[in-house]
């Protein structure tokens, strides 16, 4: 006859069974998802919640596209600038102003060659009007303008070189 021992009542929380593979599955199914999500989530994911920034703001935006890559042959290379019209806004002369101090600024101050410059306009969103800007393809960055208003994208007061300080130009 077999004698079994009898586990004191103190020694026994201290025991851990194996986890069955079931409650393995259900943990791993718990875990798995949100860690997944997490690494797919895009800074870009919410645009429409998006506020509108400020000159010097907007300026750095600009100045951290990578200047060194569009100055070779390369036809590939090329930054893609898409003026949207926010929910409210009505002009499409305000996207031409909003693109042309893009353009003037990343021509003028960061030296960008105008041949790898793409300007569109784009569909209207919801929210504030923006701009966005593609480099290889993928979004590079945002910048967020205020309803009705020109992006700002210099800084320390108002700027001849650019709107809406910039002087009106005369038909011929």
């Amino acid at each position: 006859m077999k004698s079994r021992r009898r586990v004191n009542s103190n020694v026994r929380h201290l025991i851990v069974k194996p986890p069955r593979p079931f409650t393995l599955l259900c943990l791993l199914l718990a875990i798995l998802p949100p860690l997944a999500e997490a690494q797919q989530r895009s800074p870009f994911s919410n645009l429409d919640a998006m506020k509108p920034t400020n000159c010097e703001t907007n300026a750095v935006m600009l100045d951290g596209i990578p200047q060194n890559r569009f100055q070779g042959n390369a036809t590939t290379d090329v930054v893609v600038v898409i003026a949207r019209l926010g929910a409210h806004e009505s002009s499409r002369e305000l996207n031409r102003r909003r693109l042309f101090n893009v353009r003037y600024r990343l021509e003028n101050y960061r030296g960008l060659n105008p041949n790898r410059l793409v300007l569109a306009e784009g569909d209207r969103v919801k929210g504030y009007g923006r701009i966005e800007l593609y480099v290889d393809g993928q979004m590079f960055d945002v910048l967020v303008a205020a309803q009705n208003a020109d992006l700002c994208v210099s800084c320390c007061g108002p700027n001849e070189d650019f709107y809406p300080a910039r002087k009106p130009r005369r038909r011929k």
